[in-house]
């Protein structure tokens, strides 16, 4: 691969694709443009790679450098993650897993004080149907709010807590009871901003998401639940989304604090593994307002 690195633009309101780049061999001008695409588009994908785990991280470390979520930080884990399942259905998940109709949307472990950078993702094992990812744009969903409603979000704040299965997810549950006690210091329900600066576009984007967003702050419950619901729908539009099917040599990278992902259960019974490394921290910031 490679001559003149072109972006391409994959939908109006999310992701770009990345040609004429060979990510095993990358110069500084290609990794400046490749950080203003990311800004620009929140996900950019590359195809036709011949890139095993090391490429994938130095990929990742042209956002910054390595780090693991910070709740597995915390737990003595590297940054690269291993994912593989094979999914008997839907219903095969615990019921504290199962997801309702937006559920499953999320940005990496929100209620930690910062979440990663970027995300950089890479298949080994692709199912023959289904086991796509799908991203949203939370700026393109912002942007598409009427102007008053933008202007009251500005000023709220909500909760972000560690959802019901998580710790068996992390394998927490396994762990001494004084580490549990610690994790539980260490990573408290805490406040975000509904709505953030990213901070090199400028751009607006509402930081809620349905797996870690549990209250808006100074609402009543069912007020709070209301607006919620109503927000996550917003979020899950198709006018915002991309969906990636995966072939053999891409490479997505995103932005973790202005999308959210989903992860596929559609292709049972199949086997699916990704490898996932994560690069830098960002801290959610509210945007100064006049």
């Amino acid at each position: 691969m490679g001559g003149r690195m072109t972006i391409e633009p994959i939908t109006t309101s999310i992701a770009a694709k990345i040609e004429g780049v060979d990510i095993c061999d990358i110069s500084p001008e290609e990794a400046q443009a490749i950080r203003a695409a990311l800004d620009d588009h929140g996900v950019i994908v590359f195809s036709g790679q011949k890139a095993g785990l090391e490429e994938q991280k130095r990929l990742a470390e042209v956002f910054g450098p390595l780090e693991p979520l910070p709740t597995l930080k915390f737990l003595g884990w590297e940054p690269v993650l291993v994912v593989e399942d094979i999914v008997k259905g839907r219903r095969d998940r615990p019921a504290s897993m199962q997801w309702g109709e937006h559920q499953g949307w999320h940005t990496d472990s929100t209620f930690t004080a910062q979440v990663p950078r970027v995300a950089v993702l890479r298949p080994e094992v692709i199912p023959p149907v289904g086991g796509g990812t799908s991203w949203t744009s939370l700026c393109a969903a912002y942007d598409d709010l009427s102007e008053e409603m933008q202007n009251w979000l500005c000023g709220l704040r909500a909760t972000h807590a560690e959802p019901p299965g998580y710790r068996d997810a992390i394998g927490l549950k396994d762990k001494p009871a004084e580490v549990q006690r610690a994790f539980d210091e260490a990573f408290p329900p805490l406040s975000h901003p509904v709505v953030i600066r990213h901070p090199r576009s400028g751009r607006r984007a509402l930081f809620v998401n349905p797996t870690y967003t549990v209250k808006i702050e100074g609402l009543s419950h069912k007020e709070s639940r209301h607006i919620l619901n109503f927000l996550f729908a917003h979020i899950a539009q198709s006018d915002f989304v991309y969906r990636h099917r995966w072939q053999e040599g891409d490479i997505v990278v995103w932005d973790e604090l202005v999308t959210l992902h989903l992860a596929p259960d559609d292709y049972a019974p199949h086997k699916r593994r990704v490898v996932r490394v994560t690069a830098g921290l960002e801290t959610p910031t509210a945007p100064l307002v006049a």
